[in-house]
């Protein structure tokens, strides 16, 4: 356990430094309570290029008076699996979480829950220069909130892609923009199998409420994002929207194939300049939760996306798959031999109950 540090060099985290192109496993280790006031990285601040592996380990009540309460990490190349990320409640833009320039990002089992900040965004990873493809596996942000966004992604790297998998987006609150966030974005962006949902902006009754936000696609890159087997909620009628340029230069393509979207493709706000692909497998009724009331986001016995997802397609010219376990381990698709779930959570049956679902 690394408890109570207080950096009092500007150049030093309140937890652990790790300097410019070190390599460092943490493993089972608890950062908690330590707290930078004269500059980033309340627990950890990984210096330039340096090569961070995080298992197993958690991150509680870290603060900073700048960027990233729990890491600030700059061009880091990054592996976290099982980390938790909870309680903080400081920081300034990206006060949870702050990248720059990643150049490496493998990540599974990570769960941000229950952090706020009064800043302009809670989690800011920023990847303009990936060496490799970058997952994000089996997330959970839930029950956060931050003055203007919850997670700020920002860049991509032409060629490269970025992908969410079995992530669990839910019960956020921001002034604007409350799901997740893509900003100068470039390349391919591939959300499989994830359930964003109940995310509520605190101001915004127009497409800044959007679950799903693009605020600009990089000039003349022309990204894609693609949506396969997933769970898009919509606020206020928007499902997904962006920043409305007028140039053409800053176009983009959307591809959405076997997924729930509320609303349909019209809750899918592309403008003049965005082209968007809404596949005939997509359904836009008939999704109930078990409990979303109580966190549980698994479909219910009754709910049309049991059974609605497919194995393997190809969305927006990348082959996507459906990962064989759900959020939480459990087998995919299930029963064995059957066709999946839309969203991060697997239910036991195989079609949908004929019944009533008391909503």
């Amino acid at each position: 356990t690394i408890r109570n540090g207080n950096s009092t060099n500007s150049s030093y985290a309140g937890g652990l430094s790790v300097w410019d192109h070190r390599s460092l496993t943490i493993n089972h280790v608890r950062f908690e309570n330590n707290s930078n006031t004269l500059n980033q990285g309340g627990a950890l601040w990984s210096r330039y290029n340096s090569r961070l592996n995080i298992q197993s380990s958690v991150f509680n009540q870290n603060s900073t008076s700048q960027n990233g309460a729990a890491i600030f990490a700059d061009r880091p190349w990054m592996i976290m699996n099982n980390v938790e990320f909870v309680n903080h409640s400081s920081g300034y833009d990206g006060a949870l979480i702050r990248t720059q320039g990643t150049k490496y990002w493998q990540t599974k089992k990570v769960r941000i829950a229950n952090n706020s900040t009064s800043s302009n965004r809670l989690v800011f990873v920023e990847m303009w220069d990936l060496t490799a493809n970058a997952v994000y596996d089996s997330w959970t942000i839930e029950n956060n909130s931050a003055n203007e966004e919850i997670f700020f992604l920002n860049n991509g790297t032409t060629g490269k892609q970025i992908t969410f998998k079995n992530c669990l987006i839910a019960n956020n609150t921001a002034k604007n923009r409350p799901g997740l966030v893509f900003d100068n974005y470039k390349g391919k962006i591939n959300i499989v199998n994830s359930t964003i949902t109940g995310n509520v902006s605190t101001s915004s009754t127009n497409s800044y409420s959007a679950q799903l936000f693009a605020n600009y696609p990089e000039w003349g890159a022309d990204p894609t994002i693609n949506i396969f087997n997933s769970v898009l909620d919509a606020s206020n009628g928007y499902a997904f929207s962006w920043y409305k340029w007028t140039d053409a230069s800053h176009d983009f393509t959307i591809n959405v194939e076997n997924s729930y979207v509320k609303g349909g493709t019209t809750s899918i706000d592309v403008g003049s300049i965005g082209t968007k692909n809404y596949g005939t497998t997509n359904i836009s009724s008939g999704l109930y939760f078990v409990d979303a009331a109580n966190g549980d986001y698994t479909p219910s016995p009754v709910s049309l996306a049991i059974g609605a997802g497919a194995t393997t397609a190809t969305v927006g010219g990348v082959a996507l798959t459906a990962p064989t376990t759900d959020l939480y381990g459990n087998p995919r698709p299930n029963p064995s031999g059957t066709s999946p779930d839309l969203g991060a959570i697997e239910a036991t049956d195989s079609i949908p109950n004929v019944g009533i679902a008391a909503v």
